[in-house]
């Protein structure tokens, strides 16, 4: 099989966010080992041990610190950085995947759907009652995500990667995400939940998911300056800075998805819509 691997990031899942993402790019180990050594080269010239968004670019109004080495910077050294890192992005042949939710609309849904929008997985029995007349019992048997919206994030990921590498014959995907901590567990577990509900059209094509840390792997540095710029254009929080970073990073892509309230709806009514019909069907048997 041939491999790809996706690196992505999240933003916005803090609290009082209006949007949770996690957007990243997709590319073949060949495309990534040059794309890093090239990256690795840009930070070295710079004598930065790494790249951060949040950091690079609120570095203005910080204190100067050695947690920060760009609060010093000249507006024309920043520029000419942040353009060498938009065109190593540019130059490679990475492609933009992954997603961003409302988590007002999320979180306004009730605690059933939400469990079932972020992979929980319900058994539906037909039973005969006491009457005598067939009788749905359904009972949860994963727990789903049901207070993250970032697993919803997880689901564009995957389906957006599978999409994208459909002109690649028998492709593997491998996902890297960006460190957790405490959540990696239950990360790993909802991802092998979605897979499990086979909603995939090529299922057989999702292979790992790990995590790394963005200092060590430069491919998470790129997506977290991706995610980060994106989440700044939802909160219509950007400044001209932001603005040219998204012009060009928007150049292979120009759009990403964004899912709600009608969405949520959607998506609901088609499972309950399956299972009914799942009911029905062993009724009959």
């Amino acid at each position: 099989m041939t491999d790809i691997v996706a690196y992505a990031d999240d933003c916005g899942t803090h609290k009082d966010a209006r949007f949770c993402l996690l957007l990243g790019y997709l590319a073949s180990p060949e495309e990534w080992a040059l794309f890093r050594r090239d990256w690795q080269e840009a930070l070295r010239a710079a004598r930065v041990p790494e790249f951060h968004a949040k950091i690079f670019f609120p570095r203005r109004f910080k204190r100067a610190s050695h947690d920060n080495p760009f609060t010093d910077w000249s507006e024309v050294k920043a520029a000419q950085f942040l353009d060498s890192l938009l065109g190593l992005i540019d130059r490679y042949r990475l492609w933009p995947i992954g997603g961003a939710a409302s988590v007002p609309d999320f979180l306004q849904l009730g605690l059933r759907e939400r469990r079932l929008l972020t992979g929980a997985q319900l058994r539906v029995r037909t039973e005969v009652g006491r009457t005598g007349l067939s009788v749905v019992r359904e009972r949860f048997i994963s727990s789903g995500a049901p207070d993250r919206p970032y697993f919803l994030c997880l689901q564009s990921l995957m389906t957006e990667a599978i999409y994208f590498s459909k002109p690649v014959r028998d492709a593997h995907i491998d996902f890297w995400l960006d460190r957790q901590g405490s959540l990696e567990g239950r990360i790993r577990d909802t991802y092998r939940e979605i897979i499990s509900l086979g909603n995939f059209s090529n299922v057989g094509s999702l292979g790992d998911l790990a995590f790394a840390d963005s200092q060590s792997s430069p491919e998470l540095q790129a997506a977290d300056l991706y995610a980060y710029v994106w989440n700044r254009y939802l909160h219509k929080n950007t400044n001209s800075e932001l603005r040219r970073a998204f012009a060009a990073l928007t150049k292979k892509r120009t759009n990403i998805g964004v899912v709600g309230k009608a969405f949520y709806e959607k998506v609901l009514a088609a499972g309950r819509k399956e299972r009914e019909q799942r009911s029905i069907g062993d009724s009959l048997v």
